[in-house]
């Protein structure tokens, strides 16, 4: 029972997982949307401040009213270059009002995610049943821990006390280990000294025994002499 719950909240899991993936998705494409959006008002703004004009009929008029002023009135040749340049900037900025038009048409139809936030909305919907259906499961989960701690009783107590028992033993058995090695250790080094007596006491008996050796060799010798010396 338990392993089939566990299955079900590993499944939950992995549905609520799913899903709050698509929706970091979607809000990174809402959010690049929201910031081409904003960029292209931004150039918008920007065309209609530099064109000065909303309508191709306005430059036409404008450019009309410049031309006749040129033809009926009296104008100076620098005033004359000022109008010609004013002609010719109005003239290369009317293609540019149609588009700004488009430019304003786009951004009115222009979608800003309002078919992602339904998606969001849908996918919220979903990981609050998953999340309810997991609750649920953790909830079968608990109850059926707590009836096997019921079950249990004290086991649950006496195998902490079985476990402390183990391991003082444990530590009990190392101590044990440790003061027999030392104990080993001192063993080892006193046999060892006693080794090392043995042969120094061995040295010097053999010392003696030379001393001694060379003595009678010395006596023996003096002896044979003498009779040497006594024969006629």
């Amino acid at each position: 029972k338990k392993a089939e719950l566990r299955g079900q909240l590993d499944e939950f899991s992995g549905k609520i997982n799913e899903l709050v993936a698509r929706k970091a998705e979607i809000q990174k494409v809402i959010g690049d949307k929201k910031a081409e959006t904003l960029e292209m008002k931004q150039s918008l703004g920007k065309m209609q401040k530099k064109i000065g004009y909303t309508d191709e009929k306005e430059i036409d008029d404008r450019i009309a009213s410049i031309e006749f002023k040129m033809w009926t009135d009296t104008v100076s040749l620098k005033q004359e270059k000022e109008m010609l340049k004013e002609i010719a900037e109005l003239k290369k900025n009317r293609p540019k009002v149609s588009q700004v038009g488009k430019m304003e048409d786009s951004l009115k139809n222009r979608d800003d995610g309002g078919n992602h936030r339904q998606s969001i909305a849908q996918i919220n919907e979903e990981c609050a049943l998953y999340r309810d259906g997991k609750r649920k499961v953790q909830e079968q989960m608990t109850a059926l821990m707590d009836e096997r701690k019921d079950q249990l009783g004290d086991l649950p107590k006496i195998i902490e006390e079985r476990d402390a028992i183990g391991k003082q033993i444990a530590e009990k058995v190392k101590e044990r280990n440790e003061l027999r090695d030392a104990f080993r250790q001192k063993e080892r080094e006193f046999h060892a000294h006693l080794a090392e007596q043995r042969k120094v006491r061995q040295a010097k008996i053999d010392e003696e025994r030379a001393a001694r050796n060379a003595e009678y060799d010395k006596s023996r010798r003096l002896r044979a002499a003498e009779k040497l010396d006594e024969q006629p």
